[in-house]
């Protein structure tokens, strides 16, 4: 270890107290180590004092790693650290990544450190489960749980009220203009804009690691009314839950959200370690992600991490199938109906290509986590000249989910390798998305939107984790969603980590069923409330 003579002072000693717990055959991260000696947020500062620390030799300095499992870089002592670290039967991949799950130490919630150290005792008044340095916020669960049910009623008359205001794909202008209402109203908010999109923001803090939480304001069309036991717009509430287009998917996260942001406020919970993002997006129906595309290209905003409250039944999810959108035209020779032996009918080339779509669907890849490569026809469409003749082109369009090792290239090449199965010539291509958002803005994209999956000991997963257990008492094992949602973007296509957490189930959506337990409200707002404190103990 490199040498220094200056003596340690009591933030130092605190790091170097717990490094000295660290299990023989056990590491733990940069980040866990600064939570637990009082200092969160700090990882940065325990790499420094376990680099320049005079004391480091005396502790298993080479049992702590970074957020991912590896081996930072240390002066040059990386090969010795791994050397030791494999002498106590600690196994590295492939890649050189120690699994967390299996090696990972967590330590105590309650650390009660040292009182003498080599000499050393500055450590009087450590005893409380974090120490206070002034970057840190104690989260009382019970408080925070109060809280959220105290505002149970207001979020449930504040979701009716979103019901009631159609809300489909380039028609949510009514609906952002009310969230933006029901936040400016609770006097919690630091900043709240509308982009140029027609995405709402609203900021809390001004904290450097900005953390966001993210539900999607539009909804689908209704479909046949007379399928809906309860008007689709009125918000029925029965048993505990609220009915309507809109309810599960997803404007039931909207009145948590906000509320979040209340208990925050009122339990004075924001800490300078951080700022909070509420982002209220759009058009994610008609073009997933597509919102987050806008927020991160045109402004320029990256947070560290975003919690994706589409869906997840309460559940901790850590990622997706991607998707893409897929067209296949084919050209014939269109002639009289009566004549048919003249031309050359497009819908029976088309038909060879379907009939070869099916079976890809067998062939894809497959993934036991985030489940299997999907591929079906979603629609079919011909030109002819009338009904009475032989149609001259035809075209269908494919939904693609993509999974592990699927790729935008291998999945056209699939389809093209089909249509040379079918014995058709075909044109293949990945179809573009352009419609007007509700301010009228053009934002222009591919339909391609790529798989994502957060490792269970990635940092947000850990924190989701955590805050889960520190509010309802057990520990949740995270799972993934069947449908897509705006992580396509955030985590797939600019590596923003993600993780899930929101009301309602993914089996409600877009049905005559759609609807939220009340309940679910109530614990994601206590969730979104806790969640960046716990995070940013985790360090960074």
């Amino acid at each position: 270890m490199p040498e220094n003579s200056r003596e340690p002072d009591a933030k130092a000693l605190r790091i170097l107290s717990v490094v000295r717990r660290v299990p023989f055959g056990k590491v733990v991260a940069y980040g866990r180590v600064a939570m637990l000696a009082g200092l969160p947020g700090r990882a940065r500062l325990v790499g420094r004092v376990l680099r320049e620390s005079p004391l480091a030799d005396s502790v298993p300095w080479y049992r702590v790693v970074n957020a991912q499992g590896r081996i930072s870089e240390r002066g040059g002592s990386e090969e010795l650290q791994r050397e030791l670290l494999e002498q106590e039967g600690v196994l590295f991949d492939g890649g050189g990544r120690i699994d967390l799950g299996r090696f990972g130490w967590r330590g105590g919630r309650r650390l009660h450190v040292e009182r003498e150290m080599v000499g050393y005792s500055a450590f009087d008044g450590l005893n409380d489960e974090y120490a206070s340095d002034g970057s840190f916020v104690m989260v009382d669960a019970t408080k925070v749980l109060q809280q959220a049910k105290k505002h149970e009623k207001k979020m449930v008359k504040f979701l009716r009220e979103l019901i009631a205001l159609p809300s489909e794909s380039g028609q949510e202008g009514p609906v952002i203009k009310r969230i933006k209402k029901e936040i400016e109203a609770t006097k919690a908010f630091d900043k709240v804009w509308i982009d140029g999109m027609g995405n709402l923001l609203a900021k809390i803090g001004n904290g450097p690691r900005l953390i966001a939480v993210d539900a999607h304001v539009d909804t689908v069309g209704i479909g046949d009314r007379s399928e809906w036991a309860h008007d689709p717009y009125k918000g029925k509430v029965k048993d505990g839950v609220v009915y309507g287009r809109g309810a599960g998917d997803q404007e039931g996260a909207s009145p948590a959200m906000v509320y979040a942001g209340k208990i925050i406020k009122d339990l004075k919970l924001v800490s300078p370690e951080w700022s909070l993002l509420f982002t209220f997006t759009v058009s994610e129906e008609d073009c997933d992600g597509l919102c987050w595309q806008y927020i991160v290209q045109e402004g320029g905003i990256r947070p560290e991490c975003v919690v994706v409250t589409d869906s997840t039944n309460c559940k901790i999810l850590r990622g997706q199938r991607g998707r893409m959108e897929i067209g296949v035209s084919v050209k014939g020779k269109s002639c009289h109906g009566s004549m048919p032996h003249k031309g050359d009918n497009a819908i029976y080339k088309i038909a060879k290509v379907v009939n070869e779509i099916e079976k890809l669907n067998k062939r894809l890849k497959k993934d036991k986590f985030l489940g299997d490569g999907t591929i079906t026809v979603s629609y079919v469409d011909c030109e002819t000249p009338s009904m009475c003749a032989v149609p001259g082109a035809a075209y269908i369009q494919l939904d693609r989910r993509l999974t592990t090792g699927d790729t935008k290239a291998s999945a056209v090449r699939e389809v093209k390798d089909a249509c040379k199965r079918a014995g058709v010539k075909a044109k293949v291509e990945v179809k573009r998305y352009a419609e007007p958002t509700w301010t009228g803005l053009m934002y222009e994209t591919e339909s391609f939107f790529p798989t994502w999956c957060a490792a269970e000991d990635d940092q947000q997963v850990v924190a989701a984790v955590d805050t889960y257990k520190k509010l309802f008492g057990r520990k949740m094992k995270p799972s993934r969603w069947t449908f897509s949602t705006n992580g396509v973007s955030i985590a797939g296509m600019y590596g923003i980590p993600c993780v899930g957490f929101g009301p309602a189930a993914e089996e409600v959506a877009h049905t005559v069923n759609d609807c939220v337990p009340i309940e679910h409200m109530v614990k994601c707002a206590a969730f979104y409330a806790t969640f960046p404190n716990v995070y940013c103990g985790l360090g960074g």
